[in-house]
């Protein structure tokens, strides 16, 4: 990270009353919330930049998330608490299309900020289209980025030991207006795979999510997990080891569905989770 947030003046700004689903039984924000705030951020946006189906220039392209970066920076909010996501596109790397986060208060106080890279898929042929002719009247802002990097790609080590702990057959509650199962259900799976101690005893902090292939109705998938080295990495804070999980989510390998894009055994999304330890009155 290189600039402070209060030297930002980010292009757009939507703000959110904290409901009841957004939060958990301590009454603070759940993680597997925030994604869907960057989706519906980014959405208005593009929207409002006239990028999105509405405009008949992109009435046959999808934008697609392919990798998403999130750093908790500060204590999160609580139920029925105002925040506000700011976001601004920072450019492009490649073929993907950046566009970052920032995540305040009412009051202003940071606390947290994310990094998203996107894709242009044509609907029809399903090819990935440069994205500099269609984004090219857009005007960036005139500041440095608020993170150094992108999203990384997720290369996992080859001795990882998975373990299968949960099947998903999408359908209705899982698939979104592009009949796919949308990026926020696969980050609720990665955290209903813990035990309740994980949740009273860390503070999940960061997370990395690479999106490689779809997922539609009727598809079967497999969510496995991995920790390395044990329960914990090498990594440790004053307070005790920092633990950081690695996670896939695939397509079953004698998966028949007739509609699905993805071969058998794809992995449709990978992930890794790094928790801190909680104190004693459960803040991070």
């Amino acid at each position: 990270m290189t600039v402070p947030p209060e030297s930002y003046t980010f292009p757009w700004v939507d703000q959110y009353r904290l409901l009841s689903a957004d939060v958990d039984c301590w009454q603070t924000l759940r993680p597997g919330a925030i994604p869907r705030l960057l989706q519906e951020t980014a959405w208005n946006h593009a929207k409002h930049l006239k990028i999105d189906y509405s405009n008949p220039q992109f009435a046959s392209i999808h934008w697609v998330l392919t990798r998403l970066y999130v750093q908790i920076t500060g204590p999160l909010p609580v139920w029925e608490d105002l925040v506000l996501v700011h976001t601004q596109p920072t450019g492009v790397d490649r073929l993907f299309a950046i566009r970052e986060y920032l995540l305040t208060t009412q009051d202003g106080r940071e606390f947290a900020r994310a990094t998203s890279s996107w894709v242009i898929i044509d609907a029809d042929t399903r090819r990935i289209q440069k994205p500099q002719p269609l984004i090219k009247d857009i005007v960036l802002p005139d500041v440095a980025p608020l993170f150094q990097e992108t999203a990384k790609k997720i290369t996992q080590p080859n001795d990882l030991c998975w373990e299968s702990l949960a099947e998903h057959i999408c359908g209705y509650n899982e698939v979104d207006l592009h009949k796919h199962v949308n990026n926020v259900r696969y980050m609720e799976w990665f955290l209903q795979s813990y035990p309740r101690t994980r949740f009273e005893q860390y503070a999940l902090r960061e997370w990395t999510i690479n999106y490689t292939a779809e997922a539609g109705w009727g598809d079967r998938l497999i969510t496995q997990m991995c920790c390395p080295g044990g329960d914990s990495n090498a990594c440790t804070e004053q307070d005790g080891p920092v633990l950081e999980d690695y996670f896939q989510i695939l397509h079953r390998t004698d998966s028949e569905n007739p509609g699905g894009q993805a071969k058998p055994g794809a992995v449709a999304c990978s992930g890794i989770l790094r928790w801190y330890p909680l104190r004693a009155d459960h803040s991070q």
